[in-house]
């Protein structure tokens, strides 16, 4: 009897000694600290950024402009299309720096850096107001813009081109007044009039396909051939592949339909 009083007493110590081990593991302690240290997961930490659109105050609106949004590198993110309450919203991520901007042609654009918080689902308010309309004769404003460079005496649309194509017509799909604008140029190693019909053949290329992909006529373009060149690589004088490709490019800018030039 003694004996088995004895084995009793020993369980019941080894069994306290295990639980107060385990009371105090560092596999327990890591998981307490796991949960303290991240008590919200910025990934999953979105924010309202809205506002309304104004003329000078805030109670004369500005209709149909379109507002953009920018992430610190200046990347496009997203465009927003008003509408007759001048109101734009974005759903943005906690903890960031965004640029935005507005647009319309009747009036200068106006730019303003955001930076959100670490409050889930915290709602920023930020009116546009804009103090004047743009003068005739000023410079247009481009909602985005880019180099497409062709391979030499190529008109064929590689992954590249497309790539970048895609991003501008994604753009031109949230209003129907934006379009692409085309300017193609070439070097000048070729005869004068081969240069020319590439530089129209690849302008034929890019209309194609944008219009392929959104209704109606959405381009506007021009073949200058090698008529422009960027540099001092003119018929006579020796320059390298890289000066070339320089001269061989086709720009484009995504504006709006009749803008103010």
């Amino acid at each position: 009897m003694k004996k088995n009083t004895t084995c009793l007493v020993i369980s019941i110590l080894l069994l306290s000694i295990q639980s107060f081990s385990n009371a105090i593991s560092p596999i327990n302690s890591i998981e307490v600290d796991s949960i303290f240290a991240t008590p919200l997961n910025n990934r999953n930490c979105r924010q309202s950024l809205k506002g309304t659109v104004y003329f000078q105050s805030p109670i004369k609106k500005i209709k149909y402009a379109i507002v953009s949004l920018r992430d610190s590198k200046n990347n496009l993110i997203e465009m927003f299309h008003t509408k007759g309450n001048a109101k734009y919203y974005f759903n943005v991520k906690c903890n960031k720096t965004y640029t935005i901007e507005s647009y319309k042609k009747e009036y200068e654009s106006l730019k303003i850096t955001i930076n959100t918080t670490s409050k889930n689902r915290e709602s920023i308010v930020k009116n546009l107001i804009i103090n004047s309309k743009r003068k005739k004769g000023g410079e247009e404003v481009n909602l985005m813009a880019g180099t497409l460079n062709f391979d030499l005496n190529a008109t064929r649309l590689n992954k590249p081109l497309k790539y970048q194509l895609n991003k501008a017509i994604a753009l031109i799909k949230t209003n129907p007044r934006l379009i692409i604008r085309f300017e193609s140029h070439t070097d000048c190693r070729a005869p004068k009039h081969i240069n020319e019909y590439f530089s129209k053949k690849r302008i034929a290329i890019l209309t194609d396909y944008v219009n392929s992909k959104v209704e109606g006529n959405r381009t506007e373009g021009e073949a200058f051939g090698e008529r422009k060149p960027l540099n001092r690589c003119v018929r006579g004088v020796k320059c390298s592949e890289r000066e070339h490709l320089m001269n061989r490019r086709t720009t484009f800018v995504v504006t709006e339909r009749d803008s103010i030039k």
